[in-house]
């Protein structure tokens, strides 16, 4: 890893505008999680085109100080959240973001934009929050997108062949089709492909 002046990896006003799910196996959370077969449309979701999205890492900062009020140590906690405005707002989409989602999991794959010359994408396994937001007069952004990341308990890895099925099924650029790892230290991987 290098961090070093990339002017090419600032990103544009029209980067990112994908977001797709995969269904897993809610009952294999512990150890290796399995997905649904990926089935495009039922199991393995593309959300549509996207008006603005947010992924972030929050911390929750705890500070134990000693009786003379120095810090002596530090624990945090993190959130991984996405947030995003989702243009469709057809019966189909509406309903699977109002009821679908409930009591199951998903393993996100949004893609960020075309940054320093690759294709970047973030994974993590979550839950979407299921709600409703339809808007009128509507401006095409009023379909509310919530996605919490999970505790994953095993570093995950995403085999080449499962990740060339989504990409097929779908028909995804520059989506990445070699294996990636989700470590268990990060909870959620950053890809450029």
């Amino acid at each position: 890893m290098a961090i070093e002046l990339k002017p090419n990896a600032i990103p544009g006003a029209s980067d990112g505008n994908k977001l797709v799910l995969q269904e897993c196996v809610a009952t294999s959370w512990n150890g290796t999680i399995s997905f649904s077969t990926p089935s495009a449309g039922t199991t393995t979701l593309d959300l549509g085109a996207i008006a603005n999205s947010s992924v972030t890492q929050e911390a929750s900062k705890t500070e134990k100080k000693s009786e003379d009020g120095q810090v002596q140590k530090v624990s945090s906690t993190y959130t991984y959240k996405t947030t995003a405005d989702l243009m469709q707002e057809d019966k189909d989409l509406l309903d699977f973001i109002a009821h679908t989602v409930k009591g199951k999991r998903y393993l996100e794959m949004i893609y960020r934009g075309y940054i320093n010359a690759k294709y970047q994408w973030i994974f993590k396994f979550g839950e979407v929050t299921a709600q409703l937001n339809s808007v009128r007069p509507g401006d095409g952004v009023n379909n509310k997108y919530e996605f919490t990341g999970l505790k994953i308990n095993a570093a995950q890895t995403l085999t080449s062949t499962f990740l060339a099925t989504i990409s097929a099924l779908l028909t995804l650029t520059g989506f990445p089709t070699v294996a990636v790892t989700i470590p268990l230290a990060d909870q959620q991987a950053v890809v450029e492909v």
